[in-house]
């Protein structure tokens, strides 16, 4: 179950709203990720903490638990969701980037977007683009996948990529889905 960032607010009674926010931002509300989140004062708080525990950390560890649950080869599938974090959404650029040739990623692909973490759009005439269904799942390829073990920058990052990126998209879809149900 994921919480909407009014349960996180009333959860994180402490955390100003820009935090909840924050969190909400790179966690989806997804129930585990904030459960983590409860003993921390703030989201600066909150990324050293992950970054500080590495072994125990929900954070870090939750992708690849859901990659090796869905997957019997979780790895052939690591370098795909690299790609689609790192700005490659289309076939050709996922090919190109992890080797594999384009009959494989289009199978690959198509294997994620049933497990729920990868969407495919598509535009009238064009050719489809892949991205990451979950801001989380973004965060923790594009951050996360590359630097275990090397978590000194890792915190920096997931700030920055919240702020600038995952705040900004999750409010936008926040408020399209609460306008209809004001209007």
């Amino acid at each position: 179950p994921c919480l909407t960032p009014s349960e996180l607010a009333r959860m994180l009674p402490k955390w100003t709203v820009e935090d909840v926010f924050r969190l909400f931002s790179v966690t989806d509300g997804i129930y585990a990720l904030t459960q983590e989140a409860k003993g921390y004062g703030s989201f600066t708080e909150y990324l050293a903490g992950v970054c500080q525990n590495e072994s125990h950390s929900v954070f870090l560890k939750l992708a690849p638990c859901w990659l090796e649950k869905a997957f019997r080869s979780p790895e052939a599938y690591n370098t795909l969701l690299y790609g689609i974090a790192c700005g490659k959404n289309r076939i050709t650029e996922l090919s190109a980037f992890s080797g594999y040739p384009k009959n494989k990623c289009e199978k690959y692909l198509g294997a994620l977007i049933d497990a729920g973490l990868v969407r495919k759009e598509k535009e009238d005439g064009k050719r489809p683009d892949y991205y990451l269904d979950l801001s989380y799942l973004h965060a923790w390829y594009r951050y996360v996948f590359l630097s275990m073990g090397r978590m000194d920058k890792i915190q920096e990052r997931i700030a920055n990529y919240a702020e600038k990126t995952a705040v900004p998209d999750k409010l936008h879809k926040e408020v399209v889905r609460w306008m209809p149900q004001r209007m």
